[in-house]
């Protein structure tokens, strides 16, 4: 059964004798059936992980990345868990010049925003105070060259919740 990961990024992934082709979304589906399920369980799968990056070019060059770190791979199911205490929204405007606006929620103290790249390289790390009700917080983007990027919401060390932003000057 081939699946395809998706994940901003035109990649060839290979894992043992299957392969995983890198599209434009963060979740595997089953290649038989086109439609992604919004219910995911995420189970930790360590595997050894090679990835070659063919399409993207910098400065006229192709790129070639090489990873071994653990991935996950998303099954059907339920939900772990659902807190209505904790949200994040999409960010505006998207695609963002010079800065961009996120609402969230989160009555926790220990709450912060991890801006990352699509490597999983760490950018910037926001500390949020914590509230009952919904804040918007500015995340600026002058410093940022074009491209993709994740803000992700964490409590502690564990990620709630993650949104793509996209940087346009």
């Amino acid at each position: 059964m081939e699946k395809t990961l998706r994940l901003f990024l035109c990649v060839l992934l290979t894992i043992g004798s299957s392969q995983l082709y890198a599209l434009s979304s963060l979740h595997f589906i089953n290649s038989t059936q086109s439609q992604s399920k919004s219910d995911t369980i995420i189970k930790p799968y360590p595997v050894k992980l090679k990835a070659k990056v063919q399409t993207m070019v910098h400065n006229n060059r192709f790129v070639e990345v090489k990873l071994n770190k653990q991935i996950q791979i998303a099954q059907e199911g339920k939900l772990l868990f659902e807190d209505k205490n904790i949200s994040i929204h999409e960010a505006y405007p998207s695609p963002a010049d010079s800065f961009t606006m996120v609402k969230y929620k989160a009555s926790v103290n220990n709450a912060k925003i991890l801006l990352k790249n699509v490597l999983g390289k760490n950018i910037k790390e926001f500390h949020l105070p914590a509230t009952s009700d919904y804040t918007q917080f500015k995340i600026p983007t002058n410093y940022l060259r074009n491209g993709v990027y994740f803000y992700i919401l964490y409590i502690g060390k564990k990620a709630m919740k993650g949104k793509r932003l996209t940087i346009k000057h």
